[in-house]
């Protein structure tokens, strides 16, 4: 084959060697991603069913390739230890990525114990059998490991999450195999929904064209590796049966060895169409006639990435920076530590905040006209670039400095501060000018304080913060508005947003109770019942729907235990969700707990007690829940709390005592029965309680962050 033609085809050795470390597969195409290409976005299912369709002979599509574009670097290889000099690289791929990334994972074998390792990918050797069992549409099951999941994922379809009770099982397993880690490392975890898993990268790295060269592949590390699991996991599930077939005893037979081969002999025959297209430099002689070269570059990727799997607009302008500041990932991004949100929200907050730093004035979302604006007409240009390469990353350093919970026992956890730069942006490039007023040093606690009450204040309660920012704005650049940020109160965060009210701990506790004994008096006189939250906040209305609107959200805050709870947690200061791909199914190391579970308050139709619907408001309030960790919660779930409480080991008790607020005399309050919710003494007991907590939650952030202050 020839980089010259316009189409080639590829060996599935020859496009993960592009990533993977295969001297053997070496080819004269040299592909990999430009600096502008978004990150991979594929999920879990769609991996694994590529390889089920690789493996079934099923066509998979063709890849885009162009010649390399000059002044584009190449992203570096997440697998392996391929990454070849930009001299060596020929082509840049603009279609296919997700694709070739896949290929290239499964051809990858990390050394056992690598921390490095996000991804892996497994072959359950006995995956026939299950996917028959769960009515797959798959032959052959393929499993994904990630450093959001490492325990895998289930057999379902979608390849969807594993119960809390096989994940815990999963890190009893892994602490008596691989020791005691706060995180489990991918290149030591093992697919729990796998029946006989084995690396697609040790069988496909031994595999050649006479085979595969099986004594190579069980003298591997990982073979005895995944004995040891294969054993523990047998003994965790209390399984007295025949011991389990090994893995190296599995592979040791000829007919498994036979059958193996038969099924991965696709893998050498498959090709893959590469359509090669030529970009034009600038110098050359054949140049697009307007000779906007980058401008083309960006116009055909971002054309190519509105189909397939959707791009979002956050990454394509992203892209489109990148396009034409190709550095901007090395110079920029590799300078920042730890990053709190994506590369693509970063950066974009990062060009927003100098534009405001230079004129003056509010700068809405880039725009791709913005973007191209920019870098073509090049008024802006050095100055941006000159700001992200210096000032951005002690702006970021700085909030990380003087905003979270670190030798500030108010500050943020850095899943809060991560939350607000996701679902709060506005707020977050607020703190990044701010960084600059400060120039980067120092601040008084008290600054500090006022810092995160307003951020938080917008954050949990508004209904409009991008409307609330804009006013933020206005009071920090128009001259004749202009108001300094310490002197800004509530009212000024509240000028376009009269849907609630910042409540005082005590009005906010008095309110509730007036509410509380309300409903218990109209339920006593008459057929009324209380069955949601809203029903509840707004009887005997006396006009106020914002305060209604402020307690219905603090009601549900989950995050206000987070922030309560934030020195009570192992492990909740180093968790930093910044990927928020991996939100809903990270490894999390807390949940969510009902103290009054939800379990003891069931009942259908007829099998409602007198007050059951009104303690059933209650239960799903934060004034029932505390954050635990994961191991604690659903060990222990849908039992009854004190006795869950008087079960506890010293060092749990501890936790819940600290996270429960209340005092030990509150305890049998939460729990409650179904039977027992039908006398007012017993459901009025919990349902104070419960709004007492919920209190004492509002208090604690309210003192710790001298919120009076603002109102």
């Amino acid at each position: 084959m020839t980089a010259s033609k316009p189409i080639v085809t590829l060996s599935l050795p020859q496009i993960a060697a592009w990533q993977i470390d295969l001297p053997q597969a070496k080819s004269d195409i040299v592909a990999r991603l430009p600096a502008l290409q978004r990150g991979a976005v594929w999920k879990p299912d769609q991996i694994e069913f590529l390889w089920d369709s690789i493996l079934r002979c099923f066509p998979i599509g063709s890849i885009l390739l162009s010649n390399r574009i000059e002044g584009q670097s190449s992203k570096i290889s997440k697998f392996g230890e391929a990454n070849p000099n930009e001299s060596e690289v020929t082509h840049h791929i603009l279609d296919g990525q997700q694709r070739c990334n896949a290929i290239a994972m499964a051809f990858d074998l990390p050394e056992y114990g690598n921390s490095k390792t996000q991804t892996m990918l497994w072959y359950d050797l006995k995956g026939n059998e299950e996917c028959g069992k769960a009515a797959h549409s798959r032959k052959f099951l393929f499993r994904v490991t990630t450093s959001a999941h490492p325990w895998g994922y289930d057999l379902d379809e979608s390849s969807g999450r594993i119960s809390h009770s096989q994940m815990e099982a999963f890190r009893n397993t892994y602490q008596e195999c691989c020791g005691d880690d706060k995180y489990p490392l991918v290149a030591k975890s093992i697919p729990w929904r796998a029946t006989l898993p084995i690396p697609v990268g040790l069988l496909l790295q031994n595999l050649t064209a006479e085979g595969f060269n099986w004594d190579e592949i069980i003298r591997n590390p990982w073979v005895e590796k995944i004995d040891n699991w294969l054993n523990a996991r047998k003994e965790k599930q209390g399984n007295t049966q025949e011991a389990e077939q090994s893995l190296s005893g599995y592979l040791k037979s000829p007919d498994n060895q036979q059958e193996i081969t038969t099924a991965f002999s696709p893998v050498l025959d498959t090709v893959i169409p590469a359509i090669t297209i030529a970009f034009n430099p600038p110098d050359s002689s054949n140049e697009n006639e307007d000779g906007n070269f980058i401008e083309n570059i960006e116009l055909i990727f971002s054309r190519i990435n509105n189909r397939g799997t959707p791009i979002d607009q956050e990454e394509l302008r992203y892209s489109m920076i990148k396009a034409y500041y190709p550095d901007v990932e090395q110079k920029v991004i590799g300078q920042i530590e730890k990053l709190p949100v994506s590369e693509a929200r970063l950066i974009n907050l990062g060009i927003r905040a100098v534009l405001m730093r230079k004129y003056q004035e509010y700068q809405p979302i880039l725009t791709p006209q913005k973007i191209r604006n920019i870098f073509k007409e090049g008024a802006d240009e050095d100055i941006i670039k000159g700001y992200l390469k210096k000032q951005f990353p002690e702006a970021i350093k700085w909030i990380e400095d003087h905003l979270l919970y670190k030798d500030k026992s108010f500050g943020l956890p850095p899943y809060l501060r991560s939350s607000i730069a996701w679902r709060s942006q506005e707020v977050f490039l607020w703190w990044i000018m701010l960084a600059a007023e400060f120039d980067y040093s120092e601040i008084s606690e008290k600054d500090a304080k006022r810092i995160l009450a307003i951020s938080l204040i917008i954050h949990w309660f508004s209904d409009s913060k991008d409307r609330i920012c804009r006013q933020l704005w206005h009071l920090q650049f128009t001259p004749e508005a202009r108001k300094p940020w310490q002197e800004w109160t509530f009212d000024d965060l509240n000028i376009e947003d009269r849907l609630f009210q910042l409540t005082k701990p005590k009005e906010l506790k008095e309110k509730l109770e007036e509410k509380i004994n309300a409903a218990f008096e109209a339920m006593e006189n008459s057929n009324t019942d209380f069955h949601n939250l809203w029903q509840l906040l707004t009887y005997q209305n006396d006009g106020n729907l914002r305060f209604a609107n402020f307690a219905f959200k603090l009601w549900h805050m989950q995050e206000f235990l987070v922030y309560f709870q934030r020195a009570q947690l192992p492990g909740m200061v180093e968790y930093d969700p910044s990927n928020k791909t991996l939100w809903e199914t990270h490894n999390r190391p807390w949940d969510y707990d009902h103290m009054l579970p939800s379990a003891a308050l069931n009942a259908q139709g007829k099998g409602l007690r007198k007050y059951t619907s009104l303690c059933k408001i209650f239960q799903r309030s934060i004034g029932n829940q505390m954050a635990l960790p994961f191991s604690m919660n659903r060990s222990k779930s849908d039992g009854d709390f004190l006795q869950n409480y008087q079960d506890s080991e010293n060092e749990e008790r501890d936790l819940i005592d600290s996270a429960f607020a209340l005092g030990a005399d509150k305890l049998d309050a939460f729990s409650l029965t179904l039977d027992a919710s039908k006398h007012k003494e017993a459901a009025e007991k919990y349902i104070k309680a419960t709004n007492e907590r919920l209190a004492k939650l509002y208090q604690q952030w309210f003192d710790d962050l001298s919120v009076k202050d603002m109102i």
